[in-house]
Order: C-alpha cells, then structure tokens, then sequence
C-alpha cells in the first residue's frame, strides 16, 4: 500500500502540469476576432471564451466577449463582460485594440458600464460569477456547461470480465482427473467479477483531457474442494483458494465531443496493474501418513497493462454527471510470491505455480517453481473488459 500511495504522488506530479497547459489567451482571443469579423459569432465565442478562461485578466477578450454576446443578442451576459473589463483596466471602454470593423451589425462601440471605486474592486471573471450561466447553457457553441469545468471527480462502478486463462484451464484439468480416478469433489474459476474505482481528471480544453485512475478489478475466486478417498473415514482431502484482485493505476488521454446535453467521451492509455491474490490451502493427508497443514496469506506482483474506453455522459446538474461507459484492457500478471504462515505459525516464500504436465496449479516453495521441476509461475491474466455507469462531479 505504501509503494501504491507513492506511485500514485509520483504520478500526479507529472499530470497536474500537463493539465495546466491550457490554451494561450492571446492566440485563443485573435482567433475568436478572425471568426468576429467575418460575422460568425458563434464560434467566435468559444474562443473568446476560451481566451479569458486561460487570462483571467485579459481585458481585451472580455471587451471582445461582451461584442460577441451584443451581436448575439444577449445583453445580459454582454454587461458582465463589459464590467470584468472595466474592471481589469478601467478605461477599457475609451481605449481600442486591433479590431477591424465587423460587418453593419456590429455598435460603433461597447457601452460604458459605470462600476464604483473600479480602481480597487477586484476583478470578478464572468465564468467564475455564481449563476452566470445555468448549467444547462449551450452558448459555447452549442456546449453544455460541463465542457467547460476545469476539473472532475469521477466514482464508477460496473461488471468486468478478465481472461484468466491459466486458471480456468487448470479447473478444468482438475475436474478431469476427479472425474477419471473416482474422487468427489470439485474446481470451479470464472471468468466474470466487479469493477470499481475512480479519477482525477483536468480537461485542457472542451476537446481534450487528462486524468489519474485508480480502481479495483477484482475476479471471482477460484475454488477447489477435492476428497481423494470418498467413503472412508479419514480421507485424504485438500481445499484450496485464490482471490484474483487487480488494482491498475493509470493516466489517461481524453477526447471529447461535447454537444447540448454532455459529451461522448474516449480515452487511451496505460498504467501499472498491480496484482493481489489472497491464498488458502488446506490439505489432510491421514491414509498414507502424509502433512496435514493449512497454509495462507497473500501473493503479489504486478506488470505494465495497457488500457482504452469510449462512452457517453450526460450533465444532470450544475456540478454533475452521468455516464455509461465501456473499457477495453490489456492486462497479464505473473510472478506471484508472498511469505505464507502455516497453522504452527511458520512461513516460507512461495508462490503460484502452474504444473507444465498438467496445466493444475498450487502452491510451492518458490525454490521448486522452476523448469527443472516440471513447474512454472501462473499467469493470471486479466484482460478483458468493464462496462458499467459513473458519476462525475465537476469543478469550474
């Protein structure tokens, strides 16, 4: 665990800066003015928006967003921009920038918007305003508000299904054997489970984002309970299980395509999978004198995985929204050691090991998992998928 919290430090370090790369307001601005003079107002705010939300204190934009909101016939917001310029430079109303005459539409000039004491009133951008814009507004080119937000928090939930290939096989290679020498008993593995989890997330824009993950995929168990000589009094008996629990930290690409009602949303990218299997075995060998012991405590490992997503999310208010969302991974852990403690409290380091005879795996002394012996590290193989729904609370 404190391997993860400082991976997960690590990695933050490095995103929070990439996310700060938000779009320069001058380049944003003279973007938004080429649009403003060839009258397509509408694209023109995005960028003028775009451009105050990168300069908080770019007077020009918002003397050039209060324009945009005048052509498009909104004057209440118009009033707000005007007064975020006044207040930013004072004589912002008197004063001109490079601005060519837009077509007969446009006022010869912004009205003046008196202000008290503009000289120490501080600025008061119009996207940070309480209740500027509802949160439903599709004046960002048709955006919803959600598009906008500067950071999420996201909390999902869902169905997975992971490969776990070697352990299925292995199930199945024991059944067979209980089967051919008359035992009772069963293996059983599957391959379905739950996922859960969540991110951090910046968008960089209303196209593109970046975001830290970290959630839980957890498999269902794979369970033996075998009885070697049915019918006898003592019979020789072994029970063993595995809990198959990866916990994958990532960092994600976003691209967006946001509309009136949220976005459709897809993402790329990778991260470290580390793997979690909490192991039991318990064996009674009475008939031929042989061990009878109980064994348990936990393997670990982990491995590079890769990782893709695409889904849909719809704002259901100011701050939040819903999403359904689907996930594609590519995830395979060996390796697994650990120090387990038998039931007279001694430990030794073992591992999770695959007969290359057979295809059944057990537990053994990492010593003995080696080809000389016949044996292997299992591959626990949690590629697959996520479906599932999440909420996401925004920050502006």
């Amino acid at each position: 665990m404190r391997q993860q919290t400082a991976i997960w430090g690590l990695l933050l370090s490095l995103a929070l800066p990439v996310g700060l790369m938000a779009a320069d307001s001058q380049d944003a601005r003279e973007a938004g003015m080429a649009l403003f003079r060839a009258g397509q107002y509408q694209k023109a705010l995005v960028y003028f928006k775009d451009a105050v939300h990168a300069d908080p204190n770019d007077w020009q934009a918002y003397q050039a967003l209060g324009d945009t909101y005048t052509q498009l016939n909104d004057p209440t917001n118009a009033q707000r921009a005007y007064q975020a310029s006044q207040r930013i430079h004072p004589n912002a109303s008197s004063e001109t920038f490079d601005q060519t005459t837009p077509p007969q539409t446009q006022p010869a000039t912004s009205p003046k918007i008196e202000t008290e004491n503009p000289v120490t009133q501080q600025a008061e951008p119009w996207h940070q305003k309480p209740g500027a814009i509802s949160s439903t507004e599709t004046g960002n080119g048709g955006m919803n508000r959600i598009n906008r937000a500067r950071y999420w928090v996201k909390g999902e939930l869902g169905y997975n299904f992971s490969a776990q290939g070697e352990l299925l096989d292995s199930a199945n290679a024991y059944n067979g054997q209980i089967a051919a020498n008359g035992w009772a008993g069963s293996a059983s593995a599957a391959n379905h489970g739950l996922q859960f989890g969540g991110e951090l997330g910046f968008n960089i824009n209303p196209y593109f984002g970046v975001a830290l993950g970290l959630r839980v995929i957890r498999s269902t168990d794979y369970h033996l309970d075998v009885n070697y000589e049915p019918g006898v009094t003592l019979p020789d008996f072994q029970t063993e299980t595995f809990e198959p629990i990866a916990v994958p930290l990532t960092l994600d690409f976003y691209l967006f395509l946001p509309d009136s009602s949220g976005r459709f949303f897809m993402s790329a990218g990778a991260g470290y999978y580390f793997g979690s299997l909490q192991s039991s075995d318990d064996y009674d060998f009475y008939d031929n004198g042989g061990p009878t012991d109980t064994i348990t405590g936990e393997l670990n490992s982990g491995n590079v995985g890769f990782q893709v997503s695409l889904g849909r999310e719809w704002a259901i208010g100011r701050h939040l929204g819903l999403s359904i969302y689907g996930r594609g991974r590519y995830a395979k852990i060996s390796n697994f050691k650990g120090t387990l403690t038998n039931s007279s409290g001694q430990t030794g380091e073992f591992g999770l090991e695959t007969s290359t005879v057979d295809g059944i795996i057990d537990l053994d002394n990492t010593q003995y998992i080696n080809a000389a012996y016949n044996e292997k590290y299992t591959t626990v193989d949690f590629t697959g998928f996520d479906v599932g729904l999440a909420l996401t609370f925004y920050t502006y």
